[in-house]
This record gives structure tokens, C-alpha cells and sequence, in this order.
């Protein structure tokens, strides 16, 4: 609790508000009018003695700066993403950074501030790449306000975050040999294993794969190809839809091997070109969750003959290909291309580690510079 001694002096009256820490250390600070004595001594109350933080709950009324609140409100309505991605952002601001930081004045966010914010967090049980994520968003909110003269500098820092880490078990998971892989598809319900084996063929991304249509499939010109031109995306709102691939680079053409187009012939065969190449029961693109099932199940049967000790995801098929690609003698930038990454630094992060014979160049050149 914290207490207000009144002293009368030469320069008239003044009220002294006392209190003490968390630390147990008596502090204090004096004013010349009682209201103000008042209002101090309610808000040190408020905050347990925290004296750092009444100030900034005094700067949080002073400022005429608007709220993080409205400063993500104004960077939304801005925004050129997908409506996933924008929900993506309105779930964080709901559930996370509205609550704790939502009615500040964007320009009284300190640097402390953020800390706590990504301890609470992770007092959440929430994962790394989750928190990460979380906060940058938020970190775009504080440029947008900086852009603006809303606030100045960005106060969360990266050390804040927790570091973001693959296990080896993860990446295991990742990366199939080709015999894991073709044991995996061999047990899948008869119906997915096209679609399984097209993946694994091309490195498609499994949204991709469910959006392709009869005519995106050139099976009879000098090179066939497999056109990637949209993928299925999500909306949190109104669910699944049709929608252009990850980025302009997703847009790309796949060759595809003799084997292949003789598997996607009975596909194509008298077909309508807008009709779904590897539809549902009712003529729709192919659910997430039933290809999701399908593969699962073939994991678990080969997983039950012994033929498989790990626990892939259908995205396992992707990165597969992309393994065998640079196991072929496929560089990075070409691979990158192929994959239809955003960028060739998005390929090297995930990718790089596969090939050793990049690390013995490297040491082979160095040794010919040192001997010259």
C-alpha cells in the first residue's frame, strides 16, 4: 500500500507518495497538488510499485498516437495476401497481441515490453516457429507505424525469440529414399497412388496436385509436361477454394518422364479439360484430409512390414523429389526453379545439406589457392 504525507513549507504545500517495491525498497515521489498525489498513488497501487511501469501508463494516456489495435487494422486493410493469410493475422491479433498490447498507444511499446510478450508466450506452451511467427507480425505492425511517423524504431529484437530448431528426428521424417517411398505408395488405397506417385515424380506441392485439371496435363507434345498454374487454398471463413499457386514462381511448367505419362494417360482419356485430374467421388478436387488418409495409411502398412521406421508427411514426397533431383546432379538454382520456390535462398535453407560434393569443391579450391 502505498501513503501520502502532506509537508507545509516556504513554497507552499506538497504531497510526498510513498511506497515501496517489489524488491522491498522504499520509494517515493511528491507532488504539489493532491489530485495528482491521488491519482499517483492509485496507479502505484495498480501496478504493485512498479514505478516503470506507472510511467508508461502515463505515457499511455499522454500519447496521441493510435493504438497497436488500429495501426494492424490500417496495415490489414493494406495488405495484398491471400484471405488465409489475412485471417492467419487476425487470429494472432485476437488471441495474442490484442489482448496484451492491443489498447497501447503503438509509440509506448518498449522494448521490455516485447520481452514479456514473448515470455508470456512461451509460458502458452506455444511452439518456437509458432511465437515466431506471432511476432512477426507484430514487428510489421511497428514498421508500418514507423513508416508512418506513428513511433519511432522497432522495439522487438530478434535474440528475444526462441530459436526455431528442426530435430534430427524431424528431418528424417522429411526425406524418404526412393524405396521407402515407392513402398509407401504401393500401400495406399489403389486409387492414390497416381496422385502419390505424380508427387514424387514432379515434387508437386499437395495443393497443387488437387487443383490440377485434365488440361493442365500435355502428355502428347516433344517434352510432356504437368502446367502448375493455381493450387487449393485455404480460407479460414468459407473453407477450401481455387486459388494461384504459393507465389508468381510457383507458376511453372514440370516435365514428366515416359513412366509417368503412361500413368496419367487412363487419367486423361476422354475427359473434359476443366474436369479435375484426380477428382473426388463427386467430381471435386481431391479433400486434403482423404489424401492425408490415404497416405497415412500407407505409411502404417509399411511401417507394420518393416520396410519403414519413420513417420512421414504427405509433404515427404516433395521434399523426396527434391533430394533425388540433387542426388541426380541438379543445382540449387535449377532445383529452385523446379520446386517453384520464392526465392533461391528459400531452397538453400531447406535443401543445401544434401549435398556434401558442394563441401569437397569448396575445400578442393581452397587447397589449389593456397598451393598457387
Amino acid at each position: 500500500m502505498a501513503s501520502i504525507e502532506t509537508r507545509t513549507g516556504p513554497r507552499g504545500t506538497s504531497y510526498k507518495v510513498v511506497w515501496y517495491d517489489d524488491a522491498g525498497r522504499k520509494k517515493s515521489k511528491t507532488w504539489h497538488n493532491q489530485t495528482q498525489a491521488d491519482a499517483w498513488r492509485r496507479l502505484i497501487e495498480s501496478v504493485r510499485g512498479d514505478e516503470a511501469r506507472a510511467i508508461q501508463h502515463l505515457a499511455r494516456q499522454a500519447s496521441q498516437a493510435p493504438t497497436v489495435e488500429k495501426v494492424a487494422t490500417h496495415r490489414l486493410g493494406l495488405l495484398r495476401g491471400t484471405d488465409f493469410s489475412r485471417q492467419t493475422y487476425e487470429s494472432y491479433m485476437r488471441n495474442h497481441i490484442g489482448p496484451a498490447l492491443g489498447d497501447w498507444p503503438v509509440d509506448t511499446v518498449g522494448e521490455d515490453d516485447c520481452r514479456r510478450f514473448v515470455i508470456a508466450l512461451e509460458r502458452k506452451k506455444l511452439s518456437p516457429k509458432y511465437i515466431t511467427n506471432i511476432c512477426g507480425w507484430l514487428v510489421s505492425i511497428f514498421r508500418h507505424a514507423e513508416e508512418r511517423g506513428w513511433r519511432q524504431g522497432v522495439p522487438m529484437k530478434p535474440g528475444m525469440l526462441p530459436e526455431v530448431t528442426r530435430s534430427d528426428a524431424d528431418e528424417a521424417d522429411m526425406f524418404l529414399t526412393l524405396a521407402e517411398a515407392e513402398a509407401i505408395i504401393a500401400r495406399m488405397p489403389e486409387r492414390h497412388r497416381d496422385p502419390a506417385g505424380l508427387m514424387l515424380a514432379t515434387g508437386l506441392r499437395p495443393s497443387e496436385m488437387r487443383a490440377l485439371t485434365v488440361g493442365d496435363a500435355y502428355l502428347d507434345v516433344q517434352q510432356p509436361v504437368v502446367r502448375v498454374t493455381k493450387a487449393i487454398k485455404q480460407n479460414r471463413e468459407k473453407g477450401s477454394y481455387v486459388g494461384p499457386p504459393k507465389s508468381k514462381r510457383a507458376v511453372r511448367s514440370l516435365g514428366i518422364p515416359p513412366s509417368v505419362v503412361a500413368m496419367l494417360r487412363p487419367h486423361v482419356a476422354g475427359r473434359r479439360s476443366d474436369e479435375y485430374l484426380f477428382p473426388d467421388g463427386h467430381g471435386s478436387w481431391l479433400p486434403e484430409s482423404t489424401f492425408y488418409q490415404a497416405f497415412t495409411a500407407g505409411v502404417g502398412r509399411a511401417r507394420a512390414e518393416g520396410l519403414l521406421a519413420k513417420n512421414p508427411s504427405p509433404y515427404s514426397l516433395r521434399h523426396t523429389h527434391a533430394s533425388l533431383m540433387l542426388d541426380a546432379g541438379m543445382d540449387l538454382w535449377k532445383l529452385s526453379r523446379h520446386m517453384g520456390h520464392g526465392s533461391q535462398q528459400v531452397t538453400e535453407n531447406v535443401y543445401a545439406h544434401l549435398m556434401p560434393d558442394a563441401h569437397y569443391q569448396a575445400a578442393a579450391f581452397a587447397q589449389k589457392a593456397l598451393e598457387s
